[in-house]
């Protein structure tokens, strides 16, 4: 009963009229302008020094505090890309009092706001990890189809690597390296406060590799801005499932003021470069070993078994029509939004939508999806704030076999012919037909249903208090189907049919309270103290069933094959507090700590904590620091904090499987132990220590950022082996491991022109990982591999293995003959006669941008981008080279090899070496990533037409070329490892094998606002 009346207590005093406090307190209204273009500021931050009460500018910049405390007050405002300013300003009880901004460019960001775990508004200044800023408004949305797409080259150290060209598929995201031995190196997303899928690869049916992602449900048009905390000294307080980094995204909410309404039209062309796309060869000729005419290759001709060839053949299936796989993709996308509210800011309204339609590149490769998205916000007193944020996704995607698999178009196309009667009569053709016909025979589609809400709560009882709740969901609902209709596919397999259905609920559900107190405690001395608690569930229901002996023109299965299901979930309870003393606003240090208990851990594992401490230090703001009129500021800032990754959700369990026992009585259900479980499985910890410098120049119009990071995870997860004895498991999960990442970003941009007609603006990142698996942590565990790739300490997780060879032309004809291609003597391992050969991840990153503006109306941006350092296994090159196909050029064809790939298809083919060193290959590259050119018609122009308030018109294309010694058709395009589980090494697997290149994209769009 207390408790009751308290709560009624409480609802009471968030119930009183306004006009009870109007009496003893006043407002503050005022306009934020560009001081150069005196053009008005959208979305600028105006806060009250020392509280928790700010505002946010309209359309026409301006904006309105109310209910602030009578006294002499100072009013800060700023906003990401602008210099940040305060004035000071005298409230009155009851009294408006007027306060304008012009705001100067700059290229330095330590006074853009960040929200952090708290929910608390903090400047960049205030902290001591460096945070990356992605806001949609300088970004040309034209070349940005999907949210990786808005990331990648815009974030050092954030590595996004493609899996492939097909439409609707995913991409892998990694940032500052792979910590985990088993887990998946998956940074945490949010999105307007609680936790959504983070899936980047999320298909269960068969496609040779590709998948779809769940990142890419996500809307860019629908984004405001993103916030990158890249490591466990910057994400310490989200706790477990923060090791990998946290993407904090803001979704578009309304501004206060006159209902803006925005509609786009977007229709771009996909293709893939033809000289990407090899041509099959294939040389006869008279073979001594056979006593008549056969192919004639660089293996038998190495041997001696073959010295003139007679005829040549080449033919291109993939390039010429009709019967290729490929044709040229579209995609047409229609979007709006209504936006606004009220003038004094007091509600506010977004909401939005977009349509989209897209044909791949390949057949049988189709995406539509629907995105629609209302976000309104309101006070319900003077001291209460709630917003809502809701997001409905509908979406079906078809993808063709691609990949590993020996049913896709792409590898027997590679094997095709020329059809034509005269061709086949000759007996010139190659093997496998694979024609446009047949390409979607094998049908893989995708459904999806995606409903996001969250609620939020802000409450200021005072100017010292900020108390704030979120909750919400992110529910999907996939349903997969993949059919095989009868005669089967035109390789021979699944000749009766074959029906494959997978559903799939997801949730995540997410609920957090957190208080935020902020108290000048004396002068030039504030204190800034947080205390929260956060509950998160996430559960998945899966249900598999599988059927064959299709009935002729039915989908109705025959035969049950398999049925299969299961159910899992994982709940999440984290307490956490930081404190932080301001000093003069130049000098900031905060200690945080969180502790979590997770339902993934062993049942002897209470609360893991994780620390944090960090400082911050604006030494330019010093009164005694030296005057030196090129610098205009410097900060020097240090963090360390630990977050942790969380076992797999039945890791720690143990599980039974039924099976099948015969009795005398005859068959009967048993169960044996499908999973050992370990009491005591815990998290991963990765522990990070970061320290870096802010520097601007010129006025701020050249700024420096440069961070050095080293991070440390302990108790990674590894499988032990157990003994045969123990029966059913062959392994059992402990904490052993230890891995660590290190390595150095940089960042410089600058204000090279500033002018009303012309300005210019130039941004150049650097980044460098070096990863090493430090200890396996029992040296009795047998060598972790995937394919070619391994884990061994004192090398990177998942390098690329295998015997080094060498080879001599000693007769110096031109042609290497077995027995001048011999293993060297010495291995890195010699006890698997093995060396170390590359990493599959970059170790550098290079990314430039440029974005010239230019008589007010034009807008011309570029980003060229670049990964090195890491090798890319070409199984597909090996595959089109080896015997089971052979039609690759530099074996079919006489001096199209040199004596490297010479020595690569012998060294494969000769049993005395067996080695695929040659294969993997350097994967360095360049890539022109994107170009737009943008129009702005004046408003004058646009008045006359009639269309609206503004019109925009932008031309733009993405990944156009890129430079590369690869001999692979992409060197980013790779099929992923191993998907669906939670604790899984194959997810290092890396392969350039027979999936589709990146295509080159061309788009035009056209915004109207009205």
């Amino acid at each position: 009963m207390k408790r009751i009346r308290f709560l009624l207590f409480v609802w009471l005093i968030g119930l009183t009229p306004a006009a009870a406090f109007a009496q003893q307190r006043g407002t503050i209204t005022g306009r934020v302008v560009n001081r150069e273009t005196t053009q008005p500021l959208v979305g600028a931050q105006v806060a009250v020094a020392g509280t928790t009460m700010g505002s946010v500018t309209n359309q026409d910049g301006r904006f309105v505090i109310a209910q602030v405390s009578p006294g002499d007050r100072e009013l800060r405002v700023t906003l990401l890309g602008y210099k940040g300013t305060s004035q000071p300003v005298t409230v009155t009880a009851g009294g408006t009092a007027t306060v304008n901004f012009e705001l100067t460019e700059t290229a330095v960001e330590i006074e853009g706001i960040i929200v952090n775990a708290t929910g608390q508004e903090q400047r960049q200044r205030e902290i001591g990890n460096s945070v990356a800023n992605i806001t949609t408004a300088n970004i040309e949305l034209a070349p940005v189809q999907t949210l990786t797409n808005l990331i990648q080259g815009r974030a050092a150290g954030v590595v996004i690597q493609p899996t492939s060209g097909t439409t609707g598929t995913g991409s892998r995201i990694r940032i500052r390296g792979n910590s985990s031995v088993s887990l998946d190196a998956t940074p945490l997303i949010i999105i307007d406060g609680i936790r959504v899928s983070n899936e980047s690869e999320s298909t269960g049916l068969f496609t040779g590799g590709t998948s779809t992602s769940r990142w890419d449900d996500i809307n860019p048009d629908q984004v405001e801005s993103i916030e990158i905390l890249k490591g466990p000294a910057a994400s310490a307080l989200y706790g477990t499932a923060a090791a990998n980094g946290v993407v904090q995204i803001t979704t578009r909410r309304g501004l206060g003021g006159r209902t803006e309404a925005r509609v786009y039209a977007e229709h771009a062309t996909l293709d893939v470069p033809d000289a990407v796309i090899p041509t099959n060869f294939r040389a006869r000729g008279f073979r001594t070993d056979l006593n008549a005419r056969g192919d004639c290759t660089l293996v038998e001709r190495s041997r001696g078994t073959c010295s003139v060839i007679d005829s040549l053949y080449s033919y291109n299936p993939l390039l010429n029509a009709p019967n290729s796989p490929l044709r040229q993709g579209n995609t047409n996308k229609i979007g709006g939004s209504l936006s606004g509210g009220s003038t004094d800011g007091r509600a506010t309204f977004f909401v939005g939508g977009e349509t989209q339609k897209s044909d791949g590149v390949t057949r049988a490769n189709e995406l539509e999806r629907t995105n629609l998205r209302a976000n309104l916000s309101g006070l319900v007193n003077e001291k209460l704030r709630v917003s809502a944020h809701s997001n409905f996704i509908t979406s079906y995607i078809q993808l063709p076999q691609e990949g590993n698999t020996g049913s896709g178009p792409w590898l027997n196309a590679f094997q095709g012919a020329d059809p034509s009667p005269a061709n086949v009569a000759r007996g010139n053709g190659f093997r496998n037909p694979y024609t446009a016909v047949n390409v979607g025979w094998w049908k893989n589609e995708e459904e999806l249903r995606r409903f996001v809400f969250s609620v939020q709560g802000d409450w200021r009882p005072t100017s010292w208090l900020h108390v704030n709740a979120v909750t919400g969901v992110d529910q999907n609902n996939r349903f997969e189907q993949g059919t095989i209709p009868v005669p089967g596919l035109a390789t021979g397999f699944f000749a009766e049919g074959l029906r494959e259905q997978f559903r799939t609920q997801a949730r995540e559900l997410t609920g957090s309270l957190n208080a935020n107190l902020n108290r000048e405690l004396r002068k030039n001395l504030v204190s800034t103290t947080a205390v929260g608690v956060q509950y998160n569930e996430s559960s998945a229901d899966f249900t598999y069933a599988a059927g064959s002996g299709l009935a002729p023109g039915t989908l109705t299965t025959g035969e049950a094959l398999s049925v299969q299901e299961f159910f899992g979930e994982t709940k999440l309870l984290g307490v956490y507090g930081s404190q932080q003393f301001g000093i003069n606003d130049r000098l900031f240090l905060t200690a945080a700590v969180r502790g979590d208990q997770n339902s993934a851990f062993g049942e002897n594992i209470g609360f893991v904590v994780y620390p944090a401490l960090s400082g911050s230090w604006v030494v330019r703001d010093e009164p005694w620091f030296p005057e030196v009129a090129a610098l205009s500021t410097m900060r020097i800032r240090a963090a360390f904090g630990e977050s942790g990754s969380r076992p797999g959700r039945l890791s720690a369990v143990r599980t039974y499987e039924t099976q099948a026992v015969s009795l005398e009585s005859g068959i009967t259900s048993g169960f044996i132990v499908s999973n050992a479980g370990n009491p005591d499985l815990t998290a991963e910890v990765s522990r990070e220590i970061e320290g870096g410098i802010d520097i601007g120049l010129l006025n701020d119009r050249l700024a420096i950022e440069v961070t050095r990071y080293d991070k440390t995870t302990r108790d990674a997860l590894v499988a032990r082996p157990l003994p045969p004895s123990v029966g059913g498991p062959t392994s059992q999960f402990f904490n052993l491991g230890k891995v660590k990442n290190s390595g150095w970003e940089a960042n410089l941009r600058i204000e090279a022109v500033r002018s009303d007609n012309f300005d210019v603006r130039l941004g150049l990142s650097l980044a460098t990982n070096k990863n090493r698996l430090i200890a396996i942590g029992d040296t009795t565990i047998p060598p972790i591999t995937v394919g070619l790739q391994r884990h061994v300490e004192g090398y990177p997780l998942g390098g690329y293995w295998a015997p080094r060879y060498e080879y001599a032309d000693a007769n110096n004809d031109g042609i290497l003959q077995f027995s001048e291609v011999t293993l060297t003597e010495t291995q890195d391992n010699e006890d698997d006669n093995l060396s170390f050969i590359g990493q599959p991840f970059p170790k550098r990153e290079v990314s430039f941008t440029a974005d010239v503006g230019f008589l007010k109306m034009f807008r011309l941006s570029g980003l060229v981008d670049y990964k090195g350092g890491h090798h890319l296994f070409n199984w597909g090159g090996r595959i089109r080279c080896s015997d089971a196909v052979s039609f690759c050029e530099e074996r079919q064809v006489p001096g199209a090899a040199s004596l490297a790939d010479q020595a690569r298809i012998i060294a494969r083919h000769n049993t005395a070496v067996a080695s695929s060193m040659g294969w993997i290959e350097k994967a360095d590259y360049w890539k022109l990533r994107e170009v737009a050119l943008s129009f702005t018609a004046p408003s004058s122009w646009v008045g006359r037409l009639g269309v609206g308030r503004s019109l925009s018109i932008s031309a733009a294309g993405r990944d156009l070329k890129i430079w590369s010694d690869y001999t692979g058709w992409d060197p980013e395009s790779n099929i992923p490892g191993s998907i669906g589980t939670d604790v899984d090494p194959g997810r290092f697997f890396t392969a350039g094998l027979f999936t589709v290149p990146l295509p080159r994209t061309f788009v035009l769009r056209v915004d109207v606002g009205m």
